[in-house]
């Protein structure tokens, strides 16, 4: 209870000015509404509501006390957020960049090489995917805009075809294109497949926006197509699995972030499909992240 009203009336006696972050990180706080301050063996953390002109204003500091050695997190205004879980941390200083970042990607996808037969319908054609990256090359500062990041992630992208032909894996085991039963009315072809990807990027930072590049590794893990039509006002529907795709796959990606909104675009010289077992095709991709 001594620390507690000591280490208050500290507080009282230094918010006299706005709220700011001086050169030996002291924060100053000029007539708060109400400053809160919980000590326990482990940790110990400082809370204050308001300010002078802002009474929506709140200002936390936590100091977690472990081994005679302490982490300390903090954030100003109640929409920032910080954490601090071993080695990792997300940072709710704006000056700072965090160690784990996560993107969430949907997009269009193009299949370069794809017979003419086929005739891709690019915007029927999706992406979708997420990642999770940790960023390397400390200090994370405004100082240091260049920096590298590695992640994981999952993406499921889909080719698709109508008007007439459809996909099909035939009784060789080959791919092939061809038409839709005599009488069917079509709905769509596509082919699906499903991989997990590692981003190895290279950032650069500016004030106007954040650009990363760099190549997309994915192992392909699952494929599929799918074909539907209906015959007789009745719906009918084919799967093939295992489609012979390519077990690894790199892809090229550019990034451009504004704020919490991206674009992005891929490109992998590589084919989807297996050539011996017929189809081959590039594939190419674009659209928006967060």
């Amino acid at each position: 209870m001594k620390k507690i009203m000591l280490l208050t009336i500290a507080f009282a006696m230094v918010v006299t000015a706005n709220a700011k972050v001086n050169d030996n990180d002291t924060i100053v706080v000029e007539n708060p509404n109400r400053v809160t301050v919980v000590t326990t063996d482990s940790l110990q953390s400082v809370r204050i509501e308001g300010k002078k002109g802002d009474p929506g204003f709140t200002y936390q500091s936590k100091i977690e006390l472990t081994d005679s050695n302490y982490t300390s997190t903090s954030a100003i205004n109640s929409h920032d957020f910080s954490y601090s879980i071993g080695p990792l941390k997300k940072c709710s200083n704006s000056d700072e960049r965090d160690d784990v970042t996560g993107n969430f990607f949907v997009g269009f996808n193009g299949a370069p090489g794809m017979p003419q037969a086929a005739d891709v319908k690019l915007f029927r054609s999706w992406e979708i995917g997420f990642t999770f990256s940790y960023n390397f090359w400390k200090p994370y500062t405004k100082k240091a805009p260049f920096y590298f990041s590695a992640g994981v992630g999952l993406f499921w992208r889909s080719w698709r075809i109508k008007d007439g032909n459809m996909f099909m894996k035939n009784d060789n085991g080959n791919n092939v294109i061809t038409t839709f039963p005599e009488g069917a009315s079509p709905k769509f072809s596509r082919i699906k497949v499903l991989s997990v990807s590692f981003p190895l990027l290279a950032h650069y930072w500016t004030k106007a926006a954040t650009f990363a590049f760099g190549p997309v590794v994915n192992l392909n893990v699952k494929s599929s197509i799918k074909n539907k039509w209906e015959t007789d006002g009745v719906e009918q529907k084919q799967y093939f699995n295992d489609i012979h795709v390519n077990p690894v796959t790199v892809d090229f990606i550019c990034m451009i972030k504004f704020g919490n909104i991206g674009v992005y675009g891929k490109y992998s010289p590589c084919s989807m499909l297996d050539g011996k077992y017929g189809l081959k095709y590039k594939t190419f991709s674009f659209g928006l992240y967060l």
